[in-house]
């Protein structure tokens, strides 16, 4: 899932950052207002579409409902926003098209945006409970937080037990936050400067 985010956010926000096309700024305020709207609200409306498409209990329900964010591309429009368009029209004169202009020579400037949006991405996904537990109905299904929920119930005095479970779940997330760590901390830093 946070593949997909990375790649759909970070082409929705080159278009939006760096293309010039009709109603650009209205879709961009589009993508920002739906950020004000909680998840609960469209939690039901999702299922329902989730139901007909007959994708309950399966992966594609876990993903699609979060296969882009409204965040994501918004930390992507800003930062390409932020990076000179002279790359793009060297690109552009050395021959690349607006796809390889995105990839060889955008994309590889953000780093720092993607090692930041990967953490919350991972980290969200990683850690998500609800949505599993609405769209999943049997335990091959379920995610680890589940899981140690599940275990919470079942052996509800064995805290050693639950307690390395806890260490198992956290354990990848910790080592995601330390692999990108420089990219994220510089990811941050980068987010509150000025273009």
């Amino acid at each position: 899932m946070t593949l997909f985010n990375l790649t759909f956010d970070s082409l929705a926000g080159y278009a939006l950052a760096k293309l010039d096309f009709w109603g650009r700024d209205k879709l961009f305020l589009g993508f920002i207002s739906t950020m004000m709207i909680p998840g609960m609200v469209t939690l039901i409306p999702v299922y329902l579409i989730l139901v007909e498409l007959d994708w309950t209990n399966t992966y594609q329900g876990l993903i699609a409902p979060l296969i882009a964010g409204p965040f994501g591309i918004f930390l992507f429009r800003q930062h390409f926003k932020s990076l000179p368009s002279a790359l793009g029209d060297a690109a552009k004169i050395d021959g690349c098209n607006e796809f390889q202009t995105f990839y060889k020579v955008y994309l590889p400037l953000a780093k720092p945006a993607l090692a930041t949006l990967g953490i919350f991405t991972f980290m969200g996904a990683w850690n998500n409970f609800q949505w599993p537990l609405i769209i999943a109905n049997e335990n091959e299904m379920y995610t680890l937080p589940i899981a140690l929920f599940a275990v919470r119930n079942q052996y509800f005095a064995a805290w050693g037990l639950m307690m390395a479970a806890a260490l198992i779940i956290v354990a990848p997330v910790l080592v995601a936050f330390l692999a990108a760590q420089n990219y994220f901390i510089r990811g941050m830093s980068l987010s509150g400067m000025k273009g």
